[in-house]
């Protein structure tokens, strides 16, 4: 289009132009509709416009832009840029969400529902934040551009919120050692960073957490299901407390608190003579016991005799000391120490015999009296 020679004059082509065929496109007289991407379009002179005899508007009676007016008796428009919205991610207090079709000759704006805000990055991620936990919130965002549509659409997503995790377990619980698990039964809408189980010795700590005093930490794997892990280097005969736990960037859930003891372990008692001894009257025989777990801080031995009219024994040595004939049983009894080891016992029988005469000395047969009794010792 040309006008004269004036320096101000532009010329396109017909394709450029971009002109549909004379049409009824509303008001009282036919016009030539400026078509998707004709240049005429948002490219007159809003002062013109805005002014008599325009007054705004164009010949079919629409108002004009008032700062990006077409050329021509019809006021054109480019098709809106509608966003297209890439999957939501949840986040603590919100979410994000990529425009997959963003570009950046538009101006993106965006409110969100739930108390959220929207913000939009330079290449199109849409940032809502100020949600609260596990909360829907719907995000409209709007894109305008001069000579073109203004468009819209809408992504709705929830807030992340912290795992589920239930069914705090214990199993295998030996002298140091012990199986703890739990349930994560769901993530809370967020990607799982931690799973585990924490426990602390009772007295020191009866509601383990992360962190917490006395508290000791064992990482599962940050899966979804039944899990378990392994707590070793317990005390034994030890009371202690934990909890399952599971982490995502909402926070940390726990399972309720449970609790085990540690056994303690049973040593064993053997006796030098095992299962039986015998020991003449008046006499005495030593037949103690030796432990598995025996000096220092674990438990003591001591004896007992089941009759001691028929022998005695030494309650510290073991002993015996035969006084008539017949039998006894010998128990050798170690007691249980806290933490170390637990009380055990074992038995003998012993035998008390007469025993056997000593004589001193032999008589001369020259010195034998009819009917004499013969000393003996």
């Amino acid at each position: 289009v040309s006008q004269g020679t004036f320096a101000w004059a532009t010329t396109k082509t017909s394709a450029e132009i971009n002109l549909g065929t004379l049409a009824n496109n509303g008001g009282t007289t036919s016009t030539l509709a400026l078509l998707t991407g004709s240049v005429a379009i948002g490219t007159g002179n809003a002062a013109i416009s805005n002014t008599a005899p325009v007054n705004g508007l164009d010949q079919r009676g629409t108002t004009r832009s008032l700062t990006a007016p077409s050329i021509g008796a019809f006021e054109g428009q480019n098709p809106a840029n509608t966003p297209i919205f890439g999957t939501p991610t949840s986040t603590a207090n919100g979410f994000t969400v990529q425009i997959s079709n963003y570009d950046n000759n538009y101006t993106y704006g965006g409110t969100a529902t739930a108390s959220g805000t929207v913000a939009i990055s330079g290449t199109g991620l849409v940032t809502v934040s100020g949600v609260a936990a596990n909360t829907s919130s719907t995000a409209t965002i709007t894109t305008t551009r001069t000579a073109y549509l203004s468009g819209s659409a809408q992504v709705t997503a929830t807030s992340a919120t912290t795992p589920t995790v239930t069914s705090p377990t214990s199993a295998s619980v030996g002298n140091t050692s012990a199986t703890l698990g739990g349930n994560v039964t769901a993530t809370g809408g967020a990607s799982l960073s931690a799973v585990g189980v924490v426990y602390a010795a009772t007295s020191a700590n009866s509601n383990p957490q992360l962190s917490g005093p006395g508290v000791i930490n064992v990482a599962g794997t940050a899966a979804t299901g039944v899990f378990t892990v392994t707590a070793t280097g317990l005390t034994a005969g030890t009371a202690y407390s934990y909890a399952a736990y599971a982490t995502n960037l909402a926070g940390t859930s726990y399972t309720s608190v449970g609790t085990f003891t540690t056994t303690v372990p049973t040593p064993t008692l053997t006796f030098a003579t095992p299962s039986t001894a015998s020991v003449a009257v008046g006499a005495t025989r030593t037949n103690a016991a030796t432990s598995t777990l025996s000096g220092g801080s674990y438990g003591a031995i001591s004896y007992t005799s089941s009759d001691t009219g028929k022998a005695t024994v030494n309650p510290t040595t073991g002993v015996v000391t035969g006084l008539a004939v017949g039998t006894t049983t010998i128990t050798a009894t170690q007691a249980a120490a806290s933490g170390f080891n637990a009380a055990t016992s074992t038995s003998y029988t012993l035998t008390v015999t007469i025993g056997t005469p000593t004589i001193s000395a032999a008589p001369s047969a020259s010195s034998l009296i009819y009917g004499q009794i013969l000393a003996s010792s």
